[in-house]
């Protein structure tokens, strides 16, 4: 500092304003410290540069983390709370009675035996197939049905299949001597051809034959 005095005192001494001479002093004395200060090398630039660009991303990502966790906390705070008073409802499921589940399909066999004890049913079974008319579970249902209206079905059944009957009416069992089922030209052909052949052990089938009455 004597130095720097030592100056400005030789400046005023010349005619100098001190105010003036002081500034003058110190401004010297600052360019001749940044003289002084040590130059970096291009190395420590680019070593500069690249740490104050790194700073500048590492604020720039945290004040982009910062906005988002603030929306968050905002969105958040914004929702209404759920009310305790409203019911959540669920959609009305059917009983499992009302639920409709396809019937099992019936059989022939089934529909008979409805009335007919398994021997009798496989007998009228046999019966349709050996004249080539197999039963269908409707047909089998129907028949059931005429059997039914006797006083003994499996007897009407065996009636049927002696007389070879297609089908039953329960009049045919009840007016024995009557016609029975209405013949047509073929099967009256074929009962003349096997008169005239001699073959004489299938019965009529105009004539209804009377199983119940004794030998």
């Amino acid at each position: 500092m004597s130095a720097v005095n030592a100056l400005v005192s030789e400046l005023v001494g010349r005619g100098m304003d001190a105010a003036e001479a002081a500034a003058l002093v110190a401004q010297a004395v600052i360019e001749g410290a940044a003289l002084a200060a040590p130059q970096r090398t291009a190395r420590q630039e680019r070593n500069r540069r690249y740490y104050e660009k790194k700073s500048e991303r590492l604020n720039a990502s945290e004040r982009v983390s910062n906005r988002l966790n603030s929306d968050v906390s905002d969105g958040a705070a914004k929702e209404s709370p759920p009310d305790p008073q409203k019911k959540i409802t669920t959609p009305d499921i059917p009983p499992k009675g009302d639920i409709s589940t396809p019937k099992p399909k019936t059989t022939p066999r089934a529909e008979l035996q409805a009335v007919l004890d398994a021997e009798h049913a496989d007998a009228v079974l046999e019966h349709r197939q050996r004249i080539r008319k197999p039963m269908t579970a409707r047909g089998a249902k129907m028949l059931a049905r005429k059997f039914a209206d006797c006083p003994d079905p499996n007897a009407a059944a065996d009636c049927m299949v002696a007389n070879g009957w297609t089908g039953f009416e329960p009049q045919w069992m009840e007016n024995r001597k009557g016609t029975g089922p209405p013949s047509n030209g073929i099967a009256e052909a074929l009962a003349n051809s096997r008169r005239k052949l001699g073959i004489e052990n299938e019965p009529d089938s105009k004539t209804p034959i009377d199983i119940t009455a004794s030998a």
